[in-house]
């Protein structure tokens, strides 16, 4: 089996990824997808934590989870299938409001010429208001870096 390296998970506020746009895929067959975020990065995994506000079961034959999440900036919208078995486990326990992590996905959708992201969240855990307030100041600091990085080249 190849030696795989998971990506890194971007720490990204809501309105960073709102303002994206998404890099043409190469060709292959295990080809990445990924977002390049207003500051030039190309990234295809977030790790994100905010307040759960909105959690619905909308599947009919199945699960299928659909989530808004909060951050200091707007909100995400997120996804849990039965393809994501530790998010799926986890979202039927964590209740609304809460704060949560979650290492996610970036998917993309297009709608009258317009792009939407939402996130198809890996895993997703209940946190703490301490570990949200230390997300959000962390998130702060290296989104200023990716800005002072992109005005530097």
């Amino acid at each position: 089996m190849a030696n795989y390296n998971r990506e890194v998970a971007y720490r990204v506020f809501s309105d960073e990824l709102r303002e994206s746009t998404v890099v043409p895929r190469e060709e292959g067959e295990y080809a990445v997808q990924y977002t390049r975020l207003p500051t030039g990065h190309n990234v295809n995994r977030l790790f994100v934590v905010g307040a759960l506000i909105d959690k619905e079961d909308i599947g009919q034959d199945s699960e299928y989870w659909k989530l808004t999440v909060s951050d200091p900036k707007g909100s995400f919208k997120a996804y849990i299938g039965t393809y994501q078995d530790n998010a799926l486990a986890a979202i039927e326990h964590i209740d609304v409001p809460s704060f949560v992590a979650m290492t996610c996905k970036i998917k993309s959708n297009e709608y009258d010429g317009k792009t939407y992201f939402t996130l198809a969240p890996e895993s997703i855990n209940e946190v703490d208001s301490k570990t949200y307030d230390l997300w959000c100041a962390e998130t702060e600091r290296l989104t200023k870096e990716r800005q002072n990085v992109q005005s530097n080249n």
